[in-house]
């Protein structure tokens, strides 16, 4: 029997989600993670597996559901609009719940972003951080007058590309400046304890030996992916599911190529810079610039080849979250604003709605009156800026990655379970990490502090059970929306 088919508008939006993942991997491969393996050694290396296990997932559970979904309704492409969308929701309070809590979260990102990039200019380079930042943020506003919703989205392959070969640069260029005798003889030295074998042990971080626990969260950070608006936006941008498969043999490629040359690159660049015992991150920096250009052309260039690349790929996320937020503000604020102002007048009137006033916000005009507020937080932000963004990027992961992937497998699933868990897994979150109520050697501490363990797993985990409870014990989702959500599980989509 031959499968029916669900026929669709190509939407303008669509034929943007190839290589997703690439670029959110991308930032923790080329800086944090060789910066982690050079400060503390081989064991943070299992981070990688945990990165690697995420994005797998991601590909497997929800990237062609979230491409499909958003083909059913109409080309709806932010992850609020799915929400509303998935469970037709009459009024729009969970469409605004969401869109508030992302472009907070996304407004947060870009700001971080920006002021890192600005920082670091100005402490290597000397060039003041407020014109680096107003430079950065009228670069990514003509990228969005000349390339429109798109940006360097269909550059994201290529910028992979490129990270992959500067990772591989400064490998070769150490080994060549160094020898292979030179590189064993730094790389072996660990000023953590003085034993040769704890700097290159994947069992050690800093000199101690790692335990279950350190197991257990260093491979949970890599399943924070799940829940990362940024990356699953643009899923509901692809256009067809020839798209996703091909994006997802380039994501799944260059997670397991682009680990391994993270690892070796931060054990390189410690041989290359022994003996100096370099605990910030831009003072890293700064020495590979200031430092090493008399160890050779070579060397020297290949050092900056790795740091322009590591700035290319944060300005390409900088530059993603403010599409996502600008996407957002149009869809889920500005268009159901209007929308709703629309149906009241209507209504008042008994004439039919005028849906004209769709085509008339323009983005550009969003996105600069974003990207002027990303400038103001960005200029007058201290570092605790970065401290905010990771703990608001783990509360909304561990709440949106069960909420999600339910919504996108059960059928049982509603409105309700869907917030439940989205609110249990984040508040979980916030107790779990940050809630000091316990004691511990006498002082307070969190049940992150006690178990050693990072919220994660348990967040996420108390994130399915609240929600597969609450969808359980409240009233069943109407039949409408189940054979839609059965139309999409079982159907073929036109061109998938």
């Amino acid at each position: 029997m031959k499968k029916p088919v669900i026929k669709t508008k190509k939407k303008t939006m669509h034929g943007l989600g190839s290589s997703v993942s690439l670029s959110a991997v991308g930032v923790l491969l080329v800086i944090f993670l060789p910066w982690m393996i050079y400060k503390e050694g081989a064991g943070r290396a299992w981070i990688a597996l945990g990165c690697y296990g995420g994005v797998l997932l991601l590909w497997q559970f929800f990237s062609y559901r979230l491409m499909r979904f958003s083909i059913q309704q109409d080309g709806v492409v932010t992850l609020p609009g799915f929400f509303s969308r998935r469970y037709r929701e009459k009024n729009p309070v969970m469409r605004i719940i969401f869109a508030v809590i992302f472009s907070i979260l996304l407004i947060t990102a870009a700001s971080a972003l920006l002021h890192g990039m600005g920082d670091f200019a100005e402490y290597i380079f000397g060039i003041p951080a407020g014109y680096v930042e107003a430079g950065l943020l009228l670069l990514s506003f003509l990228l969005i007058l000349l390339l429109g919703r798109g940006g360097l989205r269909l550059a994201d392959r290529w910028i992979a590309i490129v990270t992959l070969l500067a990772l591989v640069t400064i490998n070769l260029a150490v080994l060549r400046f160094l020898g292979g005798e030179g590189v064993l003889k730094n790389i072996f030295h660990s000023w953590a304890s003085g034993s040769v074998s704890e700097y290159v042990n994947i069992e050690y971080i800093s000199g101690k030996q790692i335990s279950v626990a350190d197991h257990i969260s260093m491979i949970s950070y890599g399943f924070l992916i799940l829940g990362n608006p940024l990356v699953l936006q643009r899923f509901q941008q692809a256009e067809n599911g020839k798209t996703v498969h091909t994006s997802r043999r380039w994501a799944i490629m260059f997670c397991l190529i682009a680990p391994f040359c993270s690892i070796f690159a931060g054990g390189m660049l410690r041989a290359a810079l022994y003996p100096a015992k370099i605990d910030s991150i831009k003072e890293f920096f700064r020495q590979i610039v200031v430092e090493v250009p008399t160890s050779g052309f070579v060397f020297y260039s290949a050092c900056i080849i790795f740091i322009v690349t590591a700035t290319l790929v944060v300005f390409d996320v900088f530059h993603s979250c403010i599409l996502q937020v600008t996407q957002i503000m149009r869809d889920d604020f500005f268009l159901v604003i209007t929308e709703m102002i629309q149906k009241y007048r209507a209504g008042k009137k008994k004439k039919k709605v005028d849906e004209s006033f769709r085509k008339d916000w323009s983005l550009e005009l969003i996105a600069l009156f974003l990207e002027l507020i990303v400038g103001f937080l960005a200029y007058h932000s201290r570092q605790d800026i970065y401290a905010d963004l990771r703990e608001m990027l783990i509360i909304v992961a561990c709440g949106l990655a069960p909420a999600l992937l339910l919504s996108l497998h059960c059928s049982r699933m509603n409105a309700a379970g869907t917030l439940a868990g989205f609110f249990g897994g984040a508040s979980v979150a916030v107790f779990w990490e940050f809630v000091k109520v316990f004691t511990m050697n006498g002082e307070n501490a969190a049940l992150k502090d006690m178990t050693g363990i990072h919220a994660t797993l348990p967040a996420m985990a108390f994130g399915f059970l609240a929600a597969w409870l609450t969808a359980i014990l409240t009233r069943k989702p109407d039949q409408t929306i189940v054979k839609e959500y059965e139309a999409v599980k079982y159907k073929y989509i036109t061109g998938d």
